[in-house]
């Protein structure tokens, strides 16, 4: 569902929405890893995944010992700027609604600026979010309701834990040389 969601023309982004623990990171690694292997759909093959961390860009901006939001924003939307001119990244943000909690606390509008990259699909996002914080958050603010399609991700019953469970080890496979069995 993520793959076809960042496929589309229209809400090309996608927040996954779940309780923590229920995987959300795990999809993204597996999004990775389908697009670096060649496994992803033709129209993200191109796609190179990015992970971006929140809390390092708000420490590494110089925010918090300056106090200067211009400083912080600057960051923001120089990384923003790059992503564009590469023109085939899709950034993954972990715990979106804090990272525009943190830029609020700071004086930033983070929706307003990323609106600009995302209404022209310059680039892509693929975020998680836990269900309260993307009421609270995303779907409050039309900007970010309209950019991001909402994808629920609940714990796996036990046909997709076989499926997770044998992709992971055909990925071990080949990566080590180990080999398991249906039973194992």
């Amino acid at each position: 569902q993520l793959e076809r969601g960042l496929s589309k023309n229209r809400e090309a982004n996608a927040v996954l929405v779940g309780e923590e623990g229920v995987g959300r990171f795990d999809i993204i690694e597996r999004l990775a890893s389908k697009i670096s292997s060649g496994r992803s759909l033709p129209e993200l093959e191109h796609k190179r995944l990015f992970l971006l961390d929140a809390e390092r860009l708000m420490a590494g901006s110089g925010f918090e010992e300056s106090g200067e939001k211009a400083a912080l924003e600057s960051e923001i939307i120089s990384l923003l700027d790059e992503a564009e001119y590469a023109g085939d990244i899709i950034l993954a943000i972990l715990d979106f609604p804090s990272f525009i909690q943190s830029a609020r606390g700071a004086g930033l509008d983070l929706p307003a600026i990323m609106d600009k990259y995302l209404a022209g699909r310059a680039i892509q996002v693929v975020a998680t979010s836990s269900s309260k914080q993307f009421y609270e958050t995303i779907e409050r603010d039309s900007r970010l309701a309209r950019r991001f399609e909402k994808i629920s991700v609940t714990e796996p019953g036990k046909t997709e834990t076989i499926e997770i469970l044998e992709d992971a080890a055909a990925e071990v496979e080949s990566r080590r040389g180990l080999f398991f069995t249906y039973q194992a």
